[in-house]
């Protein structure tokens, strides 16, 4: 199977490229007008993995000790070969070699690095030198050496996924569904998953398969969760990707989602990314195409369910002023009704806000800063 072809769905009957229907919740062949079902593209996938697997453990150096293992925050790293010890990349502690395990969700896939470790510094500089206002910039300019170069594990996505969605203080469930293209969700938790995105997109056409050749020189993150705890990582974070479409389609933002498929296509792979920690600010520059993502130094507090209730408070005194301020065909005195309004609107704010602040908290995130220009095509 060529490597650009991994995760392109082909019409069981005639061989050509498929498109999924939503409606029909198949793939249907704009060629030959054939039905392809979902089954047959995830045992294609299947078979290509485990002959993947069967060739790297065939190609695992003698020694099998190119792995290390964090003994302060857990990361295990693939680090270049000859190399007794290691300073880990996410914690600065010193991680000693041990065996790699090819366990479930071991990457098979690679995006090599294109941009050497200078490149990376001077986007990293240009995004200083453009932010200097900004209290981040002089943290990275003062850290900016300690940039390194890592391959992190990601789950690519492609396929058809539905959710069980449900609004907040209330017992209704929806169901949607669409088709995700192209999402790579990250599978450590050693990076802050919205800085990595903040990177993104990588370019899928330039994926090769994993050989342990790329990681010369570099280190590599081995995925530590397999199983269901993979399953459940994976799905958070598409659930996150598909969030922002059914906010703005239910046009709120207290929604809980619940992705439910089994018909998703997903590769393990490794993807080139610079990763600079400087405690509270961190920074990510694509290996791949010099995009640069940066997390900001303070978290941000949101109170999305505010708009509901105040909205409700609002649609009340209006409602109020325009019924009793001519009540029965006489003019109310003005300030009978400016008491009146707004003690009929402190009353509707404090039962609406109770209600729709009833098992709610803040949203708390950190900003992500990012270049828009992709440097390196």
């Amino acid at each position: 199977m060529e490597q650009e072809k991994i995760m392109t769905i082909h019409c069981a009957s005639c061989g050509a490229p498929a498109q999924y229907d939503i409606v029909k919740q198949n793939y249907h062949c704009p060629n030959c007008g054939e039905d392809t079902g979902t089954e047959i593209p995830l045992k294609k996938l299947r078979e290509f993995r485990s002959l993947t697997k069967t060739l790297l453990e065939q190609e695992l150096p003698d020694s099998q000790t190119i792995a290390c293992e964090c003994p302060n925050c857990g990361a295990r790293v693939i680090v270049k070969e000859h190399e007794v010890t290691e300073t880990c990349i996410f914690c600065q502690s010193k991680i000693l070699r041990s065996n790699v395990q090819m366990r479930e969700g071991f990457p098979e896939m690679v995006i090599p690095f294109r941009l050497n470790r200078k490149q990376a510094e001077k986007q990293l500089d240009e995004w200083v030198e453009k932010n200097s206002d900004k209290k981040e910039s002089e943290i990275l300019k003062e850290n900016r050496k300690k940039l390194k170069g890592i391959y992190l594990p990601y789950e690519l996505i492609r396929g058809p996924i539905r959710f069980n969605v449900a609004r907040d203080n209330s017992d209704r469930r929806y169901t949607c569904g669409g088709f995700l293209e192209h999402v790579a969700v990250n599978v450590t938790e050693r990076c802050n998953n919205l800085l990595l995105n903040g990177m993104e997109p990588f370019l899928w056409e330039e994926l090769e398969p994993f050989q342990f050749g790329y990681i010369a020189g570099h280190a590599a993150e081995v995925p530590t969760a397999d199983g269901e705890e993979l399953r459940r990582r994976v799905f958070e974070e598409v659930a996150e990707e598909y969030r922002p479409t059914v906010e703005r389609t239910m046009q709120t933002t207290g929604l809980s989602l619940s992705p439910s498929t089994d018909a998703l296509l997903r590769m393990p792979a490794f993807l080139p990314v610079y990763f600079l920690d400087c405690g509270d600010v961190q920074a990510a520059v694509n290996g791949q195409t010099g995009k640069v993502s940066v997390l900001a130094a303070k978290e941000t507090r949101t109170y999305p369910w505010v708009i509901e209730p105040l909205l409700g408070t609002l649609a009340v005194i209006f409602f109020i002023f325009f019924v009793f301020r001519n009540y029965g065909g006489v003019p109310m005195d003005p300030k009978e009704l400016f008491e009146l309004v707004g003690m009929a609107g402190l009353v509707a704010a404090l039962i609406l806000f109770t209600i729709f602040s009833k098992g709610r908290e803040a949203r708390v995130r950190r900003k992500i800063y990012k270049n828009l220009v992709v440097v390196y095509k």
